[in-house]
C-alpha cells in the first residue's frame, strides 16, 4: 500500500511484524512461514501448513527442571539405599558364615561333651553297681558275723545255764 502525506515523500508501507516477546514467543510472520517456536514450556511445536506437531521438551545442559532434579535427587538417594542394604546384606551373609562356622564348632563341643558326660555315667553306673555289690557284701559280711555272734552268744548262754 502507498500512501502519499503533504510534505513528504512516498512511504510503502509493510505489514507490522511482532517482536520477540519476553517469555520466548516468535512473532506471527514467523508462524505463519512455518518457523519453529517455542510454548511456554519449552516444548518445540512445528506450524507447517497450519499442521501442528508436538517435539520432545529440549533442555539446555545448564538447566534441569524442578521434577528432574527431584527424580535425580529420589534416583540417587534410592542408589544410596540399595547400596546400603547391599553392604548390609554382605555383612549378614559374613556373619551368618561366622555363625554357622561358630555354630559348628559349638556342635563339636557339645557332642565331645556329651560324649564325656555318657562315659562318666556309665563309669558312675560301674562304680555304683560295685558299690551297691559293695554293699551287698558288706551286708552278708555283717550278718554272717551277727549270726556268729548270736551263735556264740546262744552258746555261750546255754553254757551258762548248765553250769
Amino acid at each position: 500500500m502507498r500512501t502519499m502525506k503533504a510534505d513528504e515523500q512516498m512511504v510503502e508501507e509493510q505489514p507490522r511484524q511482532k517482536q520477540r516477546s519476553s517469555f520466548g514467543g516468535f512473532s506471527e510472520r514467523d508462524e505463519k512461514a512455518g518457523i519453529k517456536k517455542s510454548s511456554s514450556f519449552g516444548a518445540k511445536t512445528e506450524n507447517p501448513r497450519g499442521k501442528t506437531k508436538i517435539r520432545k521438551k529440549v533442555e539446555s545442559s545448564g538447566r534441569i527442571s524442578k521434577k528432574k532434579l527431584n527424580n535425580l535427587k529420589v534416583f540417587k538417594k534410592a542408589k544410596k539405599r540399595i547400596r546400603k542394604v547391599e553392604v548390609e546384606i554382605a555383612e549378614m551373609k559374613g556373619y551368618t558364615k561366622c555363625l554357622k562356622q561358630w555354630i559348628m564348632e559349638e556342635t563339636t563341643i557339645m557332642e565331645s561333651a556329651i560324649l564325656e558326660m555318657e562315659i562318666e555315667v556309665g563309669r558312675v553306673k560301674r562304680m555304683n553297681g560295685m558299690l551297691s555289690l559293695n554293699d551287698q557284701i558288706i551286708n552278708d559280711y555283717i550278718k554272717r558275723m551277727l549270726g556268729v555272734f548270736e551263735a556264740e552268744d546262744h552258746l555261750v548262754s546255754s553254757l551258762n545255764s548248765n553250769l
